[in-house]
């Protein structure tokens, strides 16, 4: 289960305002995370941030009825197809 705690940065400020989130992650998911971060040198928290932003965009589109394609750079391209 996930903790949530909002904080405001100030009182006037232009920063929105913060969940600090607690989760318990596979060894293996926390591993994919900290190598995500590492590729991309950012943050774990931001690489995070990043992968919900991503799934948001893809599970609306889906929601659409459009597809996921991957493109390789010789051209070819194949279907992902999600398993939840």
């Amino acid at each position: 289960m996930a903790q949530v705690a909002e904080q405001q940065t100030g009182p006037a400020s232009s920063t929105p305002p913060v969940a600090r989130v607690t989760v318990n992650l596979p060894a293996r998911v926390w591993g994919d995370l900290a190598r995500l971060a590492d590729r991309k040198q950012i943050s774990k928290t931001d690489a995070l941030r990043q992968a919900i932003a991503t799934a948001v965009c893809i599970e609306e589109a889906r929601e659409e009825g459009a597809r996921v394609i991957i493109e390789r750079p010789d051209g070819t391209r194949e279907r992902v197809v999600f398993a939840y």
